[in-house]
């Protein structure tokens, strides 16, 4: 868990490095087939994807507020397409309307 929280720094701020750390993650966060696939807890393909996918969040909870390379990390993340995917993925599950989510999402972090 600490070395994927040392993840955002080794990154120094630079753009690439941040693409190449995101995309080493955003194949494996498809939600639906990590949900869809409780029933087969033997998969070795599900559990990988979980396991991705949980490094990826302890990566974004290491992500501290005020910090540059953060910040960097947070805008990448979202220019890539993650925030929306996950935003679309919630929005099925989700009993805001779709006007209370957004704000809800424009509040300061």
């Amino acid at each position: 868990k600490t070395v994927f929280a040392l993840l955002p720094f080794l990154t120094r701020g630079d753009h690439d490095n941040i693409v190449f750390l995101i995309s080493y993650f955003k194949d494996h966060l498809n939600f639906d087939d990590v949900d869809h696939g409780m029933s087969r807890p033997t998969d070795a393909t599900q559990k990988s994807s979980e396991f991705y996918m949980g490094c990826f969040v302890v990566l974004l909870e290491s992500l501290e507020k005020g910090n540059p390379i953060s910040s960097s990390i947070k805008d990448t993340v979202s220019e890539m397409g993650i925030t929306q995917l996950t935003l679309d993925y919630l929005k099925g599950f989700s009993a805001l309307a779709d006007a209370e989510l957004s704000a809800a999402l424009e509040r300061p972090s």
